[in-house]
């Protein structure tokens, strides 16, 4: 299993990144979910404790638009490195950087990124 943080916003999960992206995610749940960049990673966590970890860092707590869904994903990777900002073009860059998925290096509080994932139980 692995844990993906989104946004809960309207009555929608949204990805954590800008919701007002046009790489916005919209999550349902028991859906596959799939990245909005070509060559990219959605970005999930295998331990709950570190993805509560990361919402604390980033100064949020729990009861927040935050929330934490247990989750189906499909191949895991460990991604390169956080990512700096979320403007577009910031994640459009990113990803044209990283195009060598077995040379990826962990990156912050125990992150990976996959494919694909479904949301399965919210669990914080």
């Amino acid at each position: 299993m692995a844990y993906k943080i989104v946004q809960y916003h309207d009555g929608k999960y949204l990805s954590f990144n800008n919701r007002n992206s046009k790489y916005c995610i919209e999550y349902k749940e028991n859906e596959w979910a799939y990245p909005s960049i070509t060559n990219s990673l959605l970005f999930i966590f295998k331990d709950l404790d570190m993805a509560i970890s990361f919402l604390y860092q980033c100064g949020f707590e729990k009861g927040m638009e935050f929330i934490i869904f247990e989750c189906e994903v499909g191949e895991v990777f460990t991604p390169l490195n956080p990512v700096s900002d979320y403007l577009d073009s910031c994640l459009e860059q990113y990803w044209a950087d990283t195009k060598d998925k077995e040379k990826w290096t962990k990156t912050v509080c125990g992150s990976y990124g996959t494919e694909k994932l479904k949301l399965l139980t919210q669990v914080w």
